[in-house]
């Protein structure tokens, strides 16, 4: 049973500091589930002789009741052979001239597996990249058909791990680059006898030892196999102030190479590595999913680089501290922090914890961008996915005077997911000034859903300064999209139970009619910007850059009412919501 979280998700957001202490219910939303991983079950290694013969490509994408099943398959050369979106018809991309040809008999994904033909098509070798779009999960298949003329002991070409799939990658100057590789044929391809194909391991492991690899401007080292047809090195620039590219080639039956787009920072594969350069206000690049076990502060103005991978903080032991009369421990703790001016977070896909129910954890904030110094003044969260927590993205501006300036959160380009209490806080650092504002925060193409409120503005409670929220336009997109809608009567129950039906009879009388979207019984609404009452409130927002947003928003105010709901959100200043127009809802429910 979780206090209140009914009506935190499906009723008004203008009363949930009303009864925030005084209600509990089982609600019945919950938050579809991430991809995980995916995994192959036939076909990671397809070698023949011949061509037209068919092979079974099969992989698993985790779990099996992912929200999205979607995923593409490209080669080494960035060619995309198969592309899917969920509940969609997949596109296939059979090129004559193509190794092999991939197709598939009737229903291609049944409960995330996906099950494909493979028929060889011509003589050479490729690796397939199988990629999750939810999740940037990836598997590989290798196809090697041999010419029955060949030397089976000479390597016919090498597939880096880095090529086309992942040629926008950022890398950093100050640490190594771990390079894997792939070599064809892999090992023996139907030899006559156990002698005839260790000779010809023995002979492909050798060559592979012995291949050439080049770069003008990094140093390559530490070559070794690490399994049938798998070898790895290690490449640094050789300067280590370099920046810009950096080439790798290796010759073998044609140029085989990769340019390395080299930056300021450090490169990240394991999440011992994120606590040893967190402090250094170095740039950091994510190189692989990292499982993060510990909460973790960057200091001294860090930018985090994610390309495009993943955090899971879903398994911090924080999530269920319990106290011993069983009381929820840490709430409000943050799993991310970022501190220290020009910090940023960028190109990364941050996941916290849902419950046994698939509801967001009530304690835990996902990211907090938190100016705790008096030089804090810009930060920047761009292009990101951060889904499941108290609240996903919170940000705290700081002033110490009134001459001070105005701490700036750019927020652009986010797909916010899963919320308890809602998707983005704004707020600020206590300052005892009664006309003050501490933070600016510019909103553009921002992405809500599953969540109880798209934007929450917190009061100045305690004299705390006010926001100003700009909300901006970009490239045609407003500042803020929500497909949260929430059923009212869901609450019901519990308002009822805890003498508040007459705030769900308040809710759907004429005076709200222009902001619920009525469906036979059921009544919907939208909560996309709050501003925190009880305490006084006096964020702006600024909508001059972005007309579409509060073109399509709808506001109301509700004065809290009775000696109960006075006391318990603070004082008499109203909340003020803006809505979705329930016109929008067929459109993005």
């Amino acid at each position: 049973m979780k206090k209140i979280l009914i009506l935190f998700l499906l009723s008004f957001p203008i009363v949930i500091f009303t009864i925030v202490t005084l209600t509990s219910s089982v609600i019945a939303y919950y938050v579809p589930l991430a991809v995980e991983g995916v995994e192959i079950i036939n076909g990671a290694d397809i070698a023949d002789v011949d061509v037209n013969k068919n092979h079974k490509l099969e992989f698993q994408i985790l779990p099996a009741n992912a929200r999205n099943m979607s995923f593409e398959i490209i080669d080494e050369n960035g060619v995309v052979i198969v592309d899917y979106n969920q509940g969609e018809q997949a596109t296939y991309n059979n090129i004559p001239t193509h190794i092999v040809e991939i197709s598939s008999d009737g229903l291609l994904v049944e409960n995330g597996l996906v099950k494909l033909n493979v028929k060889t098509n011509n003589i050479g070798f490729t690796r397939l990249t199988i990629i999750t779009k939810d999740g940037n999960y990836r598997v590989n298949s290798d196809i090697m058909v041999l010419d029955k003329d060949a030397d089976p002991k000479e390597i016919q070409g090498v597939v880096l791990d880095y090529n086309k799939t992942n040629e926008n990658y950022l890398f950093g100057n100050k640490n190594v680059i771990s390079v894997g590789f792939t070599y064809f044929p892999k090992t023996a391809i139907n030899p006559a006898n156990d002698q005839i194909r260790d000779e010809i391991n023995e002979a492909l492991s050798n060559n592979a030892l012995n291949l050439k690899f080049h770069s003008s401007n990094g140093r390559i080292s530490d070559i070794s196999l690490t399994g049938p047809g798998r070898g790895v090195f290690t490449i640094r620039p050789s300067a280590e102030s370099f920046k810009g590219i950096m080439d790798l080639s290796i010759d073998v039956n044609g140029i085989v190479q990769y340019d390395f787009n080299i930056n300021e920072g450090y490169n990240i594969y394991f999440a011992s590595d994120l606590f040893e350069f967190r402090s250094n206000g170095a740039n950091l690049y994510l190189l692989d999913h990292i499982d993060l076990r510990e909460t973790i502060v960057f200091n001294n103005g860090t930018n985090l680089y994610g390309n495009y991978f993943k955090i899971d903080h879903s398994k911090l032991n924080e999530y269920n501290e319990r106290n011993d009369s069983g009381k929820l421990l840490n709430v409000g703790k943050k799993a991310i922090t970022f501190i220290g001016n020009n910090s940023g977070l960028h190109q990364v896909h941050i996941i916290g914890a849902l419950d046994e129910n698939q509801q967001p954890y009530e304690n835990i904030v996902n990211v907090s961008m938190d100016a705790q110094g008096n030089n804090d003044k810009y930060m920047v969260v761009n292009d990101v996915i951060i889904e499941n927590g108290r609240y996903n993205l919170s940000v705290r501006g700081k002033i110490t005077s009134l001459s001070d300036e105005k701490t700036t959160f750019d927020l652009d380009k986010i797909n916010l997911i899963g919320a308890f209490f809602a998707s983005l806080e704004i707020d600020n650092h206590s300052y005892t000034a009664t006309l003050s504002w501490a933070t600016i925060a510019n909103l553009s193409r921002i992405n809500i859903s599953y969540t109880a409120i798209g934007v929450l503005i917190q009061n100045n409670r305690n004299s705390n300064p006010g926001s100003i929220v700009n909300l901006i336009e970009k490239e045609g997109v407003p500042a803020i999209t929500s497909t949260s809608w929430r059923n009212l009567d869901d609450a019901s129950g519990a308002l009822s139970a805890n003498n508040f039906g007459y705030i769900m009879s308040e809710l759907k009388s004429d005076s709200y009619s222009d902001v619920y979207y009525k469906e036979g019984k059921n009544f919907y609404v939208n909560p996309v910007i709050m501003l925190r009452g009880g305490g006084r409130n006096r964020s702006e927002i600024n909508y001059e850059e972005d007309d579409q947003t509060m073109q399509s928003l709808i506001m109301k105010e509700r004065v809290p009412k009775g000696l109960i709901e006075v006391g318990v959100v603070g004082g008499t200043h109203p909340f003020v919501i803006y809505l979705l127009d329930p016109k929008y809802y067929e459109e993005w429910v």
